[in-house]
């Protein structure tokens, strides 16, 4: 799923595709316009957290690894974007697959969370 609104790009990873598609059509099209406005210069752009993911799962964002991913605080039902920059290389491809020109820029989501992940639930016995 490929989106461009207010000057870049937004491609979904699977988990952020999927995580969309089981969602109300209403809610869907709130995020969907989060996605487009918050990830990049958003009202939450102070509230971002820098993560470097490895081979290995996440590491210290200071630790030199592989990809370095934005968590971003979405401004509809706090759900949270987990996304990187796209590459000159993806712009590229994009536009090829597309058949338009893209954006300079754009955000490559792997995921969206919910707010009630970052609680933790009582265990039941």
């Amino acid at each position: 799923m490929v989106a461009s609104h207010g000057g870049y790009e937004v491609v979904l990873g699977p988990a952020a595709a999927r995580f969309l598609e089981v969602l109300r059509a209403e809610v869907r099209d709130e995020l969907a316009d989060a996605l487009r406005t918050d990830l990049l210069d958003g009202p939450n752009a102070a509230h971002q957290i820098g993560l470097r993911f490895d081979s290995n799962g996440i590491v210290d964002p200071g630790v030199p690894g592989e990809v370095d991913y934005t968590v971003t605080p979405l401004s509809v039902h706090a759900y949270t974007a987990i996304h990187r920059p796209l590459r000159g290389d993806e712009l590229a491809q994009l536009g090829s697959e597309q058949h338009r020109p893209v954006d300079g820029r754009g955000c490559y989501v792997l995921d969206i969370l919910p707010a009630e992940l970052g609680f933790r639930r009582p265990r039941l016995a």
